[in-house]
C-alpha cells in the first residue's frame, strides 16, 4: 500500500492506495475533523468514536465497512486508524450535520475521477508526482534560505556591520565611491 496524503481546503487528509484492490482508503477521523471543523485531532477522534457507537446501535453498514490500517500521525509514528473507501465515506458524511458535507462529497468525487484518469494514462500520475517533488524542493530551498537569513541577521558581527553602515553616512558614501573615485579626483588636480 502506498501512503499518499491529499489536501482538502489546506488540511491534510491521510490516505493510502491499495494497488491490489485499486482502492483508496481515507482516514475517517481526518474527514470527521474537516466536517466538524475541529482544529484539535483528539476532539475529532472522540466525535468519530461517539458517531461510530451510535451508527453501530442503529445497525449501519457504514461502520462495518470501515477497516483499520496503520497510518503516520503528526508525531511521525504509525498508529492504527479507522479508514474507509470513498463509497463508505459518502455514507458517513450524511451522518454528520455540517456545511462542509457537500464540499467533501465533491472532493471525494474529484479524487475518484483523478484516479480513473491516472489508470487510463499513467503519465498523469508521474506528472502529479513530479509536480509534488518540485514543489517540495522549492519549499525546502525557501526554508533553507529563510533559516540562513535569520541566522545571518541574528549574528552580532552582521548586526554590528549593518549598524556601522547605517549610522556612518559619510563612510557609506566613501565606501560606495570606492578607491577608483579618489584616484580619479586626484588625477584631475594634477
Amino acid at each position: 500500500m502506498k501512503f499518499l496524503p491529499a489536501v482538502f481546503e489546506e488540511r491534510e487528509i491521510r490516505r493510502v492506495y491499495d494497488e491490489k484492490t485499486e482502492t483508496w482508503w481515507f482516514s475517517v477521523v481526518d474527514i470527521v475533523q474537516v466536517l466538524t471543523q475541529q482544529p484539535d485531532y483528539q476532539t475529532a477522534r472522540k466525535y468519530w468514536n461517539k458517531l461510530k457507537e451510535r451508527l453501530g446501535k442503529e445497525g449501519s453498514q457504514s461502520v462495518t465497512n470501515c477497516h483499520r490500517l496503520k497510518l503516520p500521525a503528526a508525531d511521525g509514528k504509525q498508529y492504527v486508524t479507522d479508514v474507509a473507501n470513498a463509497e463508505t465515506l459518502l455514507r458517513l458524511v450524511q451522518s454528520v450535520p455540517s456545511p462542509k458535507a457537500e464540499p467533501i462529497k465533491l472532493w471525494l468525487a474529484k479524487v475518484g475521477y483523478e484516479r480513473m484518469q491516472e489508470m487510463s494514462d499513467p503519465a498523469r500520475a508521474l506528472e502529479r508526482d513530479l509536480k509534488r517533488e518540485l514543489l517540495n524542493a522549492i519549499m525546502g530551498a525557501l526554508d533553507a534560505h529563510t533559516t540562513m537569513s535569520t541566522q545571518a541577521l541574528n549574528s552580532s558581527i552582521v548586526q554590528d556591520g549593518m549598524k556601522e553602515i547605517l549610522l556612518n553616512h559619510a563612510g557609506l558614501w566613501e565606501t560606495l565611491r570606492g578607491p577608483t573615485a579618489g584616484s580619479a579626483t586626484g588625477s584631475s588636480r594634477a
